[in-house]
């Protein structure tokens, strides 16, 4: 009998997760999309890859909703919802946010082929300032260029915009000169837009390191301790190859094995590495 039950025992531990499961709301979890293909785009993308993972995983409802970016951050932190996605950390957000990425994505340049030739970074286009650059609203392009963007908009050279797509056909229109995307973005929509012809891509900070991006949990819906059980699902799925499989549903694999969170290499001539995951 003792052996029968210590068998048991043994079985129940291997079938239950290695995190505390998190604990489900009384009501559907309210989480946000937005406008931003391929991660969503007419309920399917990556994101929504990710949601249908994470009901899977904890057993909870969602109810989720199509909103714009800049509407998103600001319920996120007044506590209208509780979850987004793709969400990418800077310091103000944390204030009002968890966050728990599960991609890593480095972006480039969008430039107009009618540029000036000697432009070759985001420093040059500043110094030419009968040029103007395109930005989706709320968006951060991470450190390297946020501060860049902020001097832009200093000198009232920055065109906001609803959505990426938005921004992608200013470009090809010559209303802008130039925004900024990662390649999981452009790799779609260039070609299906017939904009190859009329955007350069350009890599304007080679030192740079990916931006990171995921999962966000409104800090005035969840305490530290149940946002840290959705995290350990992130954390998972980074871990036993989810990850890996969802992001080769969008990109090539070794570009796929490139986005998945993981400790990246510190730039050149600085020691150490930075923690590009919430591992």
């Amino acid at each position: 009998m003792h052996k029968a039950l210590l068998c048991l025992i043994v079985l129940l531990s291997c079938a239950t997760p290695a995190w505390a499961l998190p604990v489900c709301p009384e009501h559907p979890i309210q989480l946000a999309y937005y406008e931003y293909a391929p991660f969503y785009h007419d309920g399917a993308g990556l994101d929504a890859d990710v949601v249908d993972e994470l009901k899977k995983r904890s057993g909870c409802g969602f109810s989720t909703i199509l909103m714009p970016r800049a509407r998103i951050w600001k319920s996120i932190e007044v506590g209208m919802l509780d979850m987004t996605v793709s969400g990418i950390e800077t310091t103000e957000r944390a204030r009002f946010g968890y966050f728990y990425h599960y991609i890593l994505q480095k972006n480039f340049a969008l430039v107009s082929r009618q540029i000036p030739g000697d432009i070759h970074s985001l420093q040059d286009f500043i110094a030419r300032t009968d040029l103007r650059w395109g930005v989706v609203r709320n968006f951060s392009y991470g450190e390297y260029y946020d501060p860049l963007l902020k001097e832009l908009r200093r000198q009232n050279r920055i065109h906001e915009l609803p959505t990426q797509i938005a921004t992608f056909r200013m470009v090809q229109a010559g209303r802008i000169a130039g925004m900024l995307a990662v390649p999981m973005i452009y790799k779609e929509l260039l070609p299906e837009m017939q904009a190859e012809a009329a955007i350069h891509i350009a890599d304007w900070a080679p030192e740079d390191l990916p931006v990171r991006a995921g999962l966000v949990l409104s800090r005035a819906r969840f305490s530290d301790a149940e946002a840290q059980e959705w995290g350990a699902l992130i954390d998972a799925m980074n871990r036993d190859g989810t990850m890996l499989r969802l992001l080769e549903k969008y990109l090539p694999q070794k570009e796929a094995q490139a986005a998945l969170p993981q400790k990246c290499k510190a730039p050149p001539g600085q020691s150490g590495t930075r923690k590009c995951a919430s591992y």
